[in-house]
């Protein structure tokens, strides 16, 4: 794979002003306007209308065109088959694909979504590029009449570019120009045989800018070397004699095939030349794609980019080499002029003037540079006292903040405490209020029990004495008749008889 040597800065710049800042949010229409540009290419036959139809299906379709050994597995799930895409391109890309997110895809994230349908857009026009390479290659040509036909068109132009470009009066030096036969063909971009690289000659200090000098008025500035090293540069050499060594250093190189570049290497330059922005993970790796896909097209192109490389380069060169001419002209008129100052009184009274002027300058240099210092220091003293102020005025507002804080809390402690004894206070006399309360309910309740046992001591001393009196009749009732039984046994039965008469 093969890659040409530069790349144009105009699409650089134009892939940077599109893609260097990837957006957050995409909206659904630059999804599907995608889906349905890719699905054009591939010759998908499908609409697309809504996110619903750009599913795993649609990318597998895609996947298919870029690999045809792809088999598709409908019985995984749609998460499985994204990874599977998703480290296919990692693998082919030698690329991190870390932020695209395979359950995003699942999901139909827009920004997922259009990151994959990017890479794919990328690898479908590469696979395009390759096709028309493979059928350019079966073109029947040997490699000894590719070799001749590359060598006599290099030859030819570079014959006629440098007849354009010098000077008539040495254009009876060279050879005669080689036209271009009219029933020739115009070379198409063959690349199954060598590849011609032009390279630059080794990079030579030139100057800045052919414009003459600004006049400052001022004697010195013009003389930029010593005047007694004299003019050589009053007369310089025409362009054919600075061109033999270019030319013949040019014939000189042999016809080889482009070196293969490595992607990443060019990116790490490109960020080197670009070295003010900072660019994300997601858009170093479209940079890394857009240069993969470059190298992948380079093959078909590569001729017609050497050829327009080459006018470039000629172009560049002889601009170079002409503003190196008007730089020397303008320094062999300054010398000369400086040759005719160089021993008369007015050159004396200027180069004096001009070192008085340039002494004075430096007086009030110093003394604006001394003004500047004292204002810089009143500025800077002015502003620490300022800063003083305010930090002392913010402490003794802080200070007072804490005071007044300090007296609050201690009014509400106060107040608290207060509220706190009172409450104790209040709860002391309601329990002395229970308890005098508690012992005059005790009291009551005492004479009640001593007035029932007082009542119930009298009844039983009551009842005790008529069971008392009652126990004593019974006991000389018995004692009666136990008297009255000893009687009758003791007299006779006549007498009891009579007794019992008697007594009825």
């Amino acid at each position: 794979m093969y890659i040409s040597a530069t790349i144009t800065a105009c699409s650089l710049e134009r892939h940077f002003q599109i893609h260097a800042i990837m957006p957050p949010e995409l909206s659904p229409a630059q999804v599907l306007e995608l889906s349905n540009c890719i699905k054009n290419k591939v010759g998908i036959k499908r609409s697309i209308s809504s996110f619903n139809d750009i599913g795993i299906e649609f990318f597998e379709e895609i996947f298919s065109y870029i690999s045809p050994n792809y088999v598709v597995t409908s019985n995984q799930p749609a998460c499985k088959r994204f990874q599977y895409i998703l480290q296919w391109l990692s693998d082919y890309l030698d690329t991190s694909l870390d932020h695209i997110n395979a359950d995003s895809l699942v999901l139909c994230d827009p920004l997922n979504l259009h990151n994959l349908l990017e890479i794919l857009n990328l690898c479908v026009d590469a696979e395009k590029e390759s096709d028309v390479y493979k059928s350019s290659e079966n073109i029947p040509q040997s490699k000894q009449e590719m070799d001749a036909a590359l060598e006599q068109s290099r030859l030819k132009y570079l014959s006629c570019k440098l007849a354009e470009m010098f000077l008539p009066e040495t254009a009876e030096t060279l050879p005669p120009p080689i036209e271009l036969e009219p029933g020739t063909p115009p070379k198409t971009s063959n690349t199954s045989g060598p590849r011609v690289k032009f390279v630059d000659m080794p990079h030579v200090v030139t100057p800045y800018s052919a414009d003459p000098p600004q006049s400052s008025g001022s004697i010195l500035r013009v003389v930029e070397r010593p005047l007694r090293q004299g003019l050589r540069c009053r007369y310089p050499q025409t362009l054919y004699a600075n061109m033999k060594p270019y030319l013949r250093w040019w014939h000189s190189m042999p016809s080889c095939k482009v070196p293969s570049q490595d992607v990443s290497a060019l990116l790490q330059e490109l960020l080197k030349k670009l070295d003010q922005l900072e660019l994300s993970r997601e858009t170093q790796n479209y940079i890394k794609l857009k240069l993969q896909s470059i190298v992948d097209t380079t093959r078909a192109v590569a001729p017609s980019h050497r050829r327009a490389q080459g006018e470039w380069r000629l172009e560049e060169v002889a601009n170079r080499q002409r503003r190196r001419i008007e730089l020397m002209e303008h320094q062999a008129v300054d010398a000369e002029r400086m040759l005719s100052l160089r021993d008369s009184q007015a050159f004396q009274r200027l180069l004096l003037n001009e070192l008085r002027q340039r002494r004075r300058q430096e007086v009030l240099d110093r003394h604006f540079c001394l003004r500047h210092d004292e204002r810089l220091h009143a500025l800077a003293a002015a502003r620490k006292a300022q800063e003083e102020q305010i930090i002392k005025r913010t402490f003794d507002a802080a200070l007072e903040k804490a005071r007044q804080s300090r007296i609050e809390r201690n009014n509400l402690r106060r107040e608290v405490r207060k509220k706190e004894i009172e409450l104790q206070n209040l709860l002391i006399s309601n329990l002395e209020n229970w308890q005098e309360e508690r012992i005059l309910f005790l009291q009551d309740e005492q004479n009640k029990r001593q007035a029932e046992m007082d009542l119930q001591a009298k009844s039983n001393k009551v009842d005790n004495l008529r069971e008392k009196i009652e126990l004593r009749h019974q006991l000389t009732r018995r004692i009666k008749d136990l008297e009255e039984a000893l009687l009758n046994q003791l007299k006779p039965r006549d007498l009891r008889e009579c007794d019992e008469i008697c007594g009825n």
